[in-house]
């Protein structure tokens, strides 16, 4: 067994395969949820956290192997430890849908915002801006909300327009 420290993080461990037998292991049985896999990589950690000096029990670490022709190499990597904070990040996809009670509003607002968009009419004159795949700006939602009569936030809904419409435009 070769144990080598690449650097504070991580340790690298090269096993030849009657090391791995000593254990009544393979590489195909290395596994963390038997009996004999937990057993054998408490004592690999040891004999690592000895060696190297790097704190690894009661830690959490992810242990990366790899397998070639005479046994396995293993990468065990301490996870650092965070200040307890977690960020979501909001989804800020989807379709914005926009309705517009004449062209006059449509046409307005298309000179103040150059958002990709596809530009639909309807029957009985109400045209519509969907937006794909991102959130406009708060500028860009003011200027759409002051000529725009609605919109909405919805896949559903912007699919159910593209079907029901034509297509004037796309910008």
């Amino acid at each position: 067994m070769n144990i080598e420290q690449l650097d504070t993080s991580r340790i690298f461990v090269s096993l030849c395969d009657s090391e791995l037998q000593e254990h009544s292991l393979s590489f195909e049985s290395l596994d963390m949820r038997t009996p004999e896999g937990k057993e054998f990589f408490r004592t690999l950690l040891c004999s690592a956290e000895k060696k190297t000096g790097v704190k690894l029990i009661g830690r959490k670490i992810r242990i990366e192997a790899l397998k070639y022709t005479a046994g396995c190499m293993l990468l065990i990597t301490v996870r650092q430890r965070s200040n307890g904070r977690r960020y979501r990040i909001k989804s800020r996809s989807g379709f914005y849908t926009f309705r517009f009670d004449s062209a006059d509003d449509l046409i307005s607002c298309l000179e103040c915002t150059r958002l990709p968009s596809y530009i639909l009419t309807e029957e009985n004159g109400i045209y519509r801006i969907i937006i794909p795949h991102a959130m406009p700006g708060r500028n860009y939602m003011r200027i759409l909300s002051e000529f725009s009569a609605e919109y909405r936030r919805s896949d559903i809904y912007a699919f159910s327009v593209l079907e029901h419409t034509r297509i004037i435009a796309r910008s």
